[in-house]
């Protein structure tokens, strides 16, 4: 096993592919875009639990926006002494209550960390559709893949990849899933305190983002991170921050347990190096990628500088302690205890955890959580809304105030103005101003008719028209006004400056249903003549 490294036999490193890849027989031509998991702006106080059989880990982070700040990292271990559940189970809510009195602050989000062999990591190609339709397209793929009935388990996915072939378009999702009952039984102490949890993380899944705080993290590389713990080992491989594979096995520090003999020791350490070589033989197989020959060692080994070294003899490459305090995407307080966060690691993540991954919160609370945050816009909405009016309510006020003293000032001021000699004199010039306009009013003389329609026909009768009698109410029918005349014309035809009268006529307001009666040409010495007579109705 001595000097194991993930390079082909040519030296060359391969590049990331998926298990369900083509193959380069095919050759189909495929092109993986990754999926970063979205942002989630989060305020407030977050923490983070995972418990265990042997302890309860605690985190807890304020969280400003884009900005996350480490405050406290805790681990309880429980004592031996409680041997029944309810004692177990008391002290575990203890614990817990005690330290969200500490940390909770007034507005908190609580997280809860699972992992284990209840929970289960797989990924699928599904369609790339839509969201509803890529749920239903996952829990299908998820129906086929787990390794127990989907009824019994709470389930989420997140799409990690699209991959463009020549056959189409797909997205590569991460189904996470835990059984129920795992699930109830983390849950179970936060109910009894009331307490309402957010998100159900998979301990593996949320680690993946603290590695790109990682001093010289590259996506494209692979990391591996190993938790030793009393009755299990978790193994996982990631490329980039994407969990791609997770193995655990039933090798835990319990082996240990009151033994202190160095052979005993390096018989652990032997099991262990099979379990990971079998683990990380079957990696290699699936997936090639340029690996950062680093495995990180966390959880209550992490300071075992014994078994790392142990370790590190047996691979090709190094296992060392994950250097958590110095990830560049961590603030710490100055108080915090930088040696307890590779020991809990996985609350660690969980509280300055701020993208949206998959949660294995049970649906029904999921629907609570929604509704509770919908009202909780409705709420601000309505509030703004409210603030909004209020505002403009106490804007047409002030305006209206203003209006009311401008009108009360401009009051005053007549006030003041009649009573005073100039207002006399401008009473006495109105009213001589009003018996002048009665008297001119009464003098002038109104138009007739008839002058008006004389002086409309002098404007739109043209220069070669004469005419030469006007009769009204001399119609037949409705046409009580006739008109009659002679065009007399030299160069144009008469016909046309006859024409030109009668558009004017009809373009008048005095006159409608402007009829030629009848017209008679001649020729004479002067050019042409026309006689005409018109009928028309002559409005009044």
């Amino acid at each position: 096993m001595a000097g194991m490294k993930l390079w082909n036999r040519t030296g060359e490193r391969h590049q990331h592919a998926d298990a369900d890849s083509p193959s380069e027989e095919t050759g189909s031509v495929m092109q993986v875009e990754r999926i970063r998991p979205p942002k989630s702006l989060v305020f407030g106080r977050h923490l983070a639990f995972s418990i265990d059989d042997d302890s309860v880990q605690m985190a807890a982070s304020l969280h400003r926006g884009s900005r996350a700040t480490l405050l406290n990292v805790n681990k309880t271990y429980i004592s031996r002494t409680l041997q029944t559940d309810a004692e177990r189970s008391q002290f575990i809510q203890q614990t817990i209550a005690e330290y969200v009195a500490t940390y909770g602050g007034h507005k908190r989000e609580i997280s809860v960390t699972v992992a284990g062999p209840d929970t289960v990591f797989r990924t699928a190609r599904v369609p790339d559709t839509r969201s509803r339709l890529l749920r239903a397209a996952s829990v299908y793929e998820a129906k086929k893949q787990l390794p127990f009935p989907i009824t019994d388990c709470w389930l989420d996915f997140r799409p990690v990849g699209r991959i463009t072939t020549s056959e189409g378009k797909q997205k590569k999702v991460a189904i996470l899933a835990a059984t129920r009952r795992l699930i109830n039984e983390k849950l179970a102490p936060f109910h009894e305190l009331g307490l309402s949890v957010t998100n159900v993380y998979h301990a593996q899944d949320v680690l993946g983002q603290l590695l790109r705080g990682l001093p010289g993290f590259d996506q494209g590389s692979s990391y591996a991170l190993i938790n030793v713990q009393g009755h299990r080992t978790e193994i996982a491989y990631y490329h980039g921050t994407d969990l791609v594979f997770l193995h655990v096995t039933s090798i835990g520090s319990s082996f240990l347990a009151n033994r202190t003999d160095p052979t005993v020791y390096e018989y652990f350490a032997e099991s262990l190096a099979t379990e990971i070589q079998n683990s990380l033989d079957y990696y290699s197989g699936q997936y090639s990628a340029h690996f950062s020959n680093r495995v990180f060692v966390y959880g209550d080994l992490a300071y075992s500088d014994d078994l790392i070294n142990l370790l590190s003899d047996r691979f090709g490459f190094t296992f060392c302690r994950f250097p958590a305090e110095t990830l560049t995407t961590l603030r710490m307080k100055h108080d915090a205890d930088e040696g307890s966060l590779s020991v809990c690691l996985p609350v660690v993540a969980a509280s300055s955890n701020q993208t949206a991954l998959a949660n294995l919160l049970p649906e029904p609370q999921k629907h609570a959580r929604r509704q509770q945050r919908i009202n909780r816009y409705g709420t601000a909405a309505l509030i703004v809304l409210a603030l909004a009016g209020l505002g403009y309510w106490l804007g047409s006020l002030t305006e209206l105030r203003t209006a009311q003293a401008g009108l009360h000032d401009l009051q005053r001021q007549v006030e003041e103005f009649k009573s005073r000699e100039v207002f006399a004199t401008y009473t006495l010039l109105k009213t001589k101003i009003a018996r002048d306009q009665a008297f001119v009013a009464k003098a002038q003389e109104n138009p007739s008719y008839l002058g008006l329609n004389l002086k409309e026909l002098s404007r739109i009768t043209p220069a070669d028209v004469r005419l030469i009698s006007i009769a009204y109410g001399l119609a037949h029918g409705e046409q009580d006004l006739q008109v009659s005349g002679v065009v007399t014309t030299r160069k144009s035809p008469p016909e046309i400056v006859l024409a030109e009268f009668v558009e004017n006529m009809k373009a008048s307001p005095f006159y409608t249903d402007v009829t030629i009666q009848k017209h008679i040409k001649r020729v004479t010495d002067a050019g042409f003549e026309m006689d005409f007579h018109l009928s028309m109705r002559a409005v009044i």
